[in-house]
């Protein structure tokens, strides 16, 4: 894993604790892109793996998938829809991927993201999809 945070109320020791790194890293012989690199006030919301944090005002934590991935996911299941109806893969596999990306998201999406999510995978591929008990059940629609 190369992406990591360290958390100190002392922005002066966080700056000291950079420079640190930076040395340890250059004696191995690894890059630290200082573009990439920041040291930013957690009451600020800030992205790292592609989760947008925020920090209430009660000292909340909260998470939310980075707006970008769903947008991305929207026009891949487009796409794929293409590929499944020229038979380039199969459903199973566009299947496989959907309930993998959900399963990984799903606390991290709004409830309309995952309704608007659910409705233009229902929509492409004429499934019907039902959530019981945690677990996505995925069924042909009936016409």
């Amino acid at each position: 894993m190369d992406d990591w945070y360290i958390m100190n109320p002392s922005k002066e020791e966080l700056f000291d604790l950079l420079d640190h790194i930076h040395q340890i890293a250059e004696e191995y012989g690894i890059h630290i892109n200082k573009k990439k690199t920041r040291i930013v006030k957690i009451s600020s919301t800030y992205k790292i793996l592609q989760i947008k944090y925020s920090l209430t005002d009660s000292g909340k934590v909260i998470k939310r998938i980075n707006p970008k991935r769903v947008t991305t996911m929207r026009r891949k299941l487009k796409k794929l829809a293409v590929k499944v109806k020229n038979e380039e893969i199969t459903y199973e596999n566009v299947e496989n991927m959907f309930r993998g990306w959900m399963g990984s998201f799903y606390k991290l999406l709004s409830k309309e993201q995952r309704k608007n999510l659910i409705g233009l995978y229902e929509d492409l591929f004429e499934k019907s999809i039902t959530i019981i008990s945690k677990r996505m059940i995925i069924t042909d629609k009936i016409k």
